[in-house]
């Protein structure tokens, strides 16, 4: 692919849809989208006009759009809702590309490999396509689902996210830094991700996993993957057999609102119980079978939570459901999202505050999860705090899911599901036989700090008694910057002060002895004015610093 004929491709389109004039107003503003001052009529057009583009931009941008529209906290609601429209159906690749992939993988005829594979796939995506086949395992016939990635995909991925690099580099670094939204990390990831994408063998690795973590999970489950029909461009799964979970909307409302709730427990399960979550929950991925059993699909795109984020946004949850604003502050501050000279800990702890009492007029019927950390996001990017890629994915994941259960069950709120089992999971997280499992990894740590504790504090007490201990006291960049900037000050004040002594003696002395200034030596005069031209520089220079 010819990289400046594509660039030139990408960059007119990005004018034609508005997207470079939107950038220009985020970045102005240096506030949320949600609160420029467009009118959502026209919000809803240029949200349009963004979603038009990345559609024709092809594969790569319908991707980055996907991940962009779990940006509830740059992006009003008219944007996500078009972005989250974004879809990555395309054009069949014929069979016979299909089939060159599977041989060169396998390095054997397709029939030698599959005992049968149809020719027209269930499904084609912007990254592979999936078939219908079956195989011979231990004599015994099994149904598979196939997916084979695109011939050329990564070709594609490679010249389409060089160039988004490289406009972002050129254009972000020309422009006021968004602290909490770094574009060119943003890409960076993507990138990173996408690629883990298209190699099959970490799909492989997230449905085994899967699969074992949800073991005793009696209603949300995952495909059996066959590894020795697997490679790194070819994924070989069960078939299942069953409805995606679009089709099931003429179900009772009652059978309806039971899988709801099953799912919602998965998930809550998964999130907190598990730390590793499938974060693609559409449509397209979900089936429900003859026995009322889910099964989540595509394990491209996953999320983890570690231990620690797990405990703080449970601390959140707490805080909220309690309405105790330290407790979130405090689970913010041990996130690490805060540092700890931030300077405004009050003002965030009434921001927060102000969102509490607004949500405790709610009834749980009422609130939206969606809004609810959209309203959080926001609060965080307001005081300059970048979110995690762990927390924007988390985030998407339940927009998609809460977007989801509303359209599947009529007047059901995700909050009503998800409180009672999170309260549940909750407690059951802070048993006392729970806590002492958590602790006791942490066991051998804790017995050798106990153990060198004695002999550590008399070597800081005998470093103290010689005067050798020193305490260092570390300074972020802008601190270092801002002190320089004082001293600098101070310097060129103290340079200034002698040189108007100078001048003010100089200036006493021609007029206590009076002088025929036509007698002047040459060599005063160049050194009086050379004298006033240096004052002036340091009160210029004074004054920019």
């Amino acid at each position: 692919m010819n990289y400046s004929k594509r660039k030139l491709e990408i960059v007119k389109e990005l004018i034609k849809s508005g997207s470079i004039d939107f950038m220009n107003q985020l970045i102005s503003n240096k506030i949320r989208y949600g609160k420029i001052s467009i009118d959502k009529k026209n919000q809803i057009e240029y949200g349009k006009k963004l979603r038009l583009a990345l559609e024709n931009l092809g594969p790569v941008f319908v991707k980055f759009g996907q991940l962009l529209s779990s940006r509830k906290d740059i992006f009003s609601d008219a944007y996500v809702k078009e972005l989250m429209k974004l879809q990555d159906d395309v054009a069949v690749l014929d069979f016979s590309l299909i089939q060159k992939t599977i041989v060169e993988e396998f390095g054997r005829p397709l029939d030698q490999v599959f005992v049968s594979l149809d020719k027209t796939p269930l499904a084609s995506g912007s990254i592979a396509q999936v078939y219908h086949g079956t195989i011979k395992v231990d004599g015994s016939i099994k149904e598979v689902c196939v997916k084979v990635l695109r011939n050329g995909i990564e070709e594609i991925i490679e010249t389409d996210t060089k160039i988004m690099s490289d406009l972002a580099k050129k254009y972000w670094d020309k422009k006021h830094q968004i602290k909490f939204f770094d574009l060119i990390k943003i890409i960076d990831e993507f990138k990173k991700s996408l690629y883990k994408e298209i190699n099959f063998k970490n799909e492989v690795n997230n449905l085994k996993k899967f699969y074992d973590l949800t073991k005793a999970d009696k209603f949300v489950k995952s495909p059996w993957v066959y590894e020795e029909f697997s490679t790194s461009k070819v994924l070989t799964m069960e078939y299942i057999d069953g409805k995606s979970i679009r089709e099931i909307i003429n179900y009772p409302n009652e059978e309806k609102k039971k899988i709801s709730e099953n799912l919602v427990y998965s998930y809550v399960n998964q999130c907190f119980s598990y730390g590793f979550f499938h974060a693609d929950p559409h449509h397209g991925n979900i089936f429900i079978d003859k026995d009322k059993i889910i099964y989540l699909l595509d394990f491209g795109i996953v999320g983890s939570l570690s231990e620690n984020y797990r405990f703080q946004i449970m601390k959140i949850f707490v805080g909220a459901s309690f309405n105790q604003v330290k407790l979130i502050s405090d689970a913010v501050i041990n996130m690490g999202l805060i540092k700890t000279n931030f300077t405004k800990i009050g003002e965030f702890e009434n921001r927060t505050q102000e969102i509490l009492d607004y949500y405790m007029t709610l009834s749980l019927h009422e609130i939206k999860i969606s809004d609810l950390i959209e309203d959080f996001f926001g609060l965080l990017y307001d005081f300059d705090i970048q979110i995690p890629a762990e927390l924007t994915l988390f985030g998407k994941t339940i927009f998609t899911l809460e977007g989801l259960i509303a359209g599947l069950v009529d007047n059901q709120s995700f909050a009503e599901l998800a409180y009672p089992i999170a309260k549940n999971l909750m407690i059951k997280l802070i048993r006392p036989k729970n806590l002492i499992d958590r602790s006791l990894p942490r066991l051998f740590d804790t017995i050798s700090i106990i153990k060198d504790l004695p002999q550590n504090s008399l070597a800081i007490l005998r470093q103290l008694s010689s005067g050798n201990f020193e305490i260092v006291v570390k300074e972020d960049k802008e601190q270092i910057e801002k002190k320089q900037s004082n001293e600098n000050r101070k310097i060129l004040a103290l340079v200034f002060l002698g040189l108007c002594l100078i001048l003010a003696a100089t200036i006493i002395f021609l007029a206590l002895n009076p002088i025929n200034f036509s007698k002047i030596n040459s060599i005063m005069v160049v050194t009086f004015v050379f004298l006033i031209i240096l004052i002036s520089i340091l009160i210029i220079k004074l004054i920019k610093n």
